[in-house]
């Protein structure tokens, strides 16, 4: 279901301020720029879900609700470069030619992280042989 709340314990989050996405969806850390010394930045928080999907909420998979759902993370490191990839704005063309002030923000994103519930079940695609065989050994176990 959506995220109802976030109970961030005092003192544990020692980078950046959290908040709640609109959609309900999403919890949103932002970082910064200012790291300590060790350069970690860690948050310990309490999710509290809802019980019920409503009908106004949007389920994107219908697989991953109750115990199959999971947490992704994903993060991006503002003004870095990954093996020296640059891009210069003076060759930047337009068409029909225009005057325009641009912008030039470099980023690095991470790709997906996901952390299961290792009580739900896990998404495996089967192949048909594998199937068949599975549901013999349901067929052999039931009788």
């Amino acid at each position: 279901g959506p995220i109802l709340k976030i109970e961030v314990s005092a003192g544990t989050s020692n980078v950046g301020p959290v908040a709640l996405a609109q959609d309900k969806k999403r919890i949103i850390w932002n970082i910064g720029t200012k790291f300590p010394r060790n350069l970690e930045a860690t948050l310990n928080a309490v999710v509290l879900f809802g019980n019920k999907i409503t009908d106004k909420v949007h389920v994107d998979d219908e697989f991953c609700i109750g115990k199959n759902a999971y947490a992704q993370i994903r993060f991006k490191i503002n003004s870095f470069t990954f093996s020296s990839c640059q891009l210069d704005p003076h060759s930047v063309n337009t068409s029909p030619n225009a005057h325009y002030k641009s912008n030039y923000v470099t980023e690095f994103a991470a790709s997906q992280y996901r952390i299961w519930n290792s009580f739900g079940d896990a998404p495996i695609a089967l192949t048909q042989n594998l199937q068949n065989e599975v549901s013999e050994k349901k067929l052999s176990q039931q009788y």
